[in-house]
C-alpha cells in the first residue's frame, strides 16, 4: 500500500493541471483565430480533444495540437457529442490534419503510445515548455 501523497504536494499538482489545461487551450484558440474551426463562431468557444481522448495520456491533453476550438452549440456539444455527427467529425479531423501537418500526427502518436505516469515534475517541465515555446518539447 502506497502512502497518501502530502497536501502541498496535490495542491500543485491540481494547480499544475489546471495552468496547463489553460495555456494549451488558449495556444490552440490563438492557432484557430478565437474562432470555431467548423462555423466560424466566435462566442461560447470550446476546445475537443481531436484525435485522443485525454483520459488516454496526459501527455495529449495538454498538447494543443490535439485540440480543436469549437462553439459550444451547434458544433461541440450538438454535432460531435450529442449528435456523433460522423461526416461533421471527419470533416473536423480533415482541418485538423492540414493545420497541424502529417509530421504533427505521427509525433502525437507516437506520444499516445507512451502509457505510463506522468510525475509532477514531468507536469511542471510540460507547462514551462507551453509557456516558452507555445507547443510541448
Amino acid at each position: 500500500m502506497s502512502c497518501p501523497k502530502p497536501p502541498n504536494r496535490q495542491k500543485r499538482l491540481k494547480a499544475v493541471k489546471k495552468a496547463l489545461d489553460k495555456t494549451a487551450k488558449e495556444i490552440a484558440k490563438t492557432r484557430d483565430g478565437w474562432a470555431c474551426l467548423m462555423c466560424r463562431k466566435k462566442e461560447g468557444l470550446n476546445s475537443h480533444h481531436w484525435l485522443v481522448r485525454k483520459g488516454h495520456s496526459l501527455r495529449l491533453a495538454y498538447d494543443p495540437r490535439n485540440l480543436a476550438t469549437l462553439c459550444a452549440y451547434p458544433c461541440h456539444l450538438g454535432r460531435v457529442h450529442k449528435d456523433g455527427d460522423g461526416l461533421f467529425i471527419m470533416a473536423m479531423h480533415s482541418k485538423m490534419q492540414e493545420i497541424i501537418g502529417a509530421d504533427a500526427i505521427a509525433e502525437m502518436t507516437q506520444i499516445a503510445e507512451h502509457t505510463g505516469p506522468v510525475s509532477l515534475e514531468d507536469l511542471e517541465a510540460m507547462l514551462e515548455s507551453l509557456r516558452t515555446n507555445g507547443r510541448l518539447s
